[in-house]
């Protein structure tokens, strides 16, 4: 029994122990460097320090006066999801024309036709792969700052990109103990919450994996923009900051769907608990928002970013469109705000009603049913609207970026 008091107070000075966040907050920090610069991020090997990020620089060979040459004319993705670029190249082709000449004979000089061989100038349609462009028409730089004084809107990026892993691994420790908390204060005294807590974290998992699954199965069949544009080999480690925002996420779930069960064991006349149970719902709720808001701000910041490069620039200006539009921003909040709804809809839902009882008894017709339905609807819409946090700082941070391009 001692060695067991022993083993909690560790844990609650492991969650509580300012040095353990602080050193979160650095590991966040190194992990985020990784994330953006990879393994070269802390090579001081090097005598000559070489950027990670490049850019493209489509100059392809175009005699003077020609306007047609070099205008890109489709922007899509290959079989592979690799960039596939078609543009109008200009071209010399062999050709033989007809040509009036003259010949003596007889004394006389006579008219006649002859062939004449010659090269002939055009313009062409012509299919240039991802590969090409990174062989031919990749522009590397002596150092990222050097690419950040071509391309500053990068370097706000990176910044929330690194401020991003910070809050997440900060908040790790005390979401979970936060949430251990709630079993403490609400649960049962003999009931056993860590198989249901494992049971929780491996279900959250495997319907955030079978989420993004389904989006990528779907309308996100490929990619709205290629990393490849501006930091080659990110494609690996942006499935690992996916994978690492799951992670992120899954405590606040846990926390969600442990209130959904407490709340079965509180009674409408328990008007204290369920007026705690809703405060520990709210901060869960905000964590998340703040968690997906990031989501959403770095990503509106990489699509305002990617706009602004050059090679994207002459894409939009020949095509007449941004390959590349915020309005996915918008719909990536959208998606992720129906996620925050799947799992804290239910649990406000629920404590919302027995709060609404405890309040007020319920309306009946003359038949003695219960009249909720209006209010139901109500707390529904409710709820939905604070779900949708990433939603609003999407259309925020689209429209910010519309107004600075």
């Amino acid at each position: 029994m001692e060695n067991k008091t022993e083993k909690k107070s560790f844990k609650t000075t492991l969650y509580q122990s300012p040095y353990v966040l602080i050193l979160l907050g650095v590991l966040g920090f190194l992990t985020g460097h990784i994330i953006i610069f990879g393994a070269d991020a802390f090579n001081l090997s090097a005598n000559t320090p070489k950027a990670v990020f490049s850019e493209i620089n489509f100059t392809p060979k175009c005699p003077p006066k020609d306007s047609l040459c070099g205008k890109i004319i489709s922007f899509e993705s290959d079989s592979s999801n690799k960039l596939l670029i078609g543009y109008l190249a200009h071209d010399s082709i062999a050709k033989t024309r007809k040509v009036k000449d003259t010949l003596r004979q007889n004394g006389k000089l006579d008219t006649v036709f002859v062939l004449q061989n010659y090269y002939a100038d055009t313009v062409t349609q012509t299919l240039i792969s991802q590969a090409v462009l990174d062989k031919e028409y990749r522009k590397n730089y002596s150092s990222d700052i050097d690419f950040f004084r071509r391309n500053p809107t990068f370097t706000l990026w990176v910044v929330f990109i690194i401020a991003m892993f910070v809050v997440w691994f900060i908040a790790f420790l005390p979401l979970i103990y936060f949430n251990s908390t709630i079993l403490k204060e609400f649960g049962k005294p003999n009931e056993k919450y860590a198989t249901q807590t494992r049971g929780y974290t491996a279900f959250i998992i495997v319907v955030l994996l079978f989420f993004h699954w389904i989006l990528i199965q779907s309308f996100m069949d490929s990619t709205p923009f290629s990393t490849f544009l501006f930091l080659k080999g990110f494609d690996t480690r942006f499935v690992a900051m996916n994978i690492l925002g799951i992670l992120a996420a899954t405590p606040v779930f846990v926390g969600m769907m442990h209130i959904y069960k407490l709340s079965n064991g509180i009674t409408a006349s328990e008007t204290d608990k369920i007026d705690r149970l809703k405060e520990k719902l709210k901060i869960l709720l905000l964590f998340i928002s703040i968690n997906f808001s990031f989501v959403m701000v770095t990503t509106a910041l990489l699509y305002n970013s990617i706009n602004k490069l050059a090679f994207v620039a002459k894409v939009s200006t020949d095509l007449k469109f941004s390959p590349i539009n915020n309005d996915f921003v918008v719909a990536y909040g959208a998606v992720y705000s129906i996620l925050i709804a799947i799992f804290y809809i239910p649990s406000a839902i629920k404590i919302y009603s027995l709060r609404q009882e405890a309040v007020a008894p319920i309306a009946t017709d003359a038949q003695g049913k219960g009249l909720k339905f209006d209010a139901t609807i109500k707390t529904v819409l409710g709820e939905i609207l604070k779900s949708s946090a990433p939603l609003a700082t999407s259309i925020i941070a689209s429209l910010l970026g519309l107004f600075f391009q």
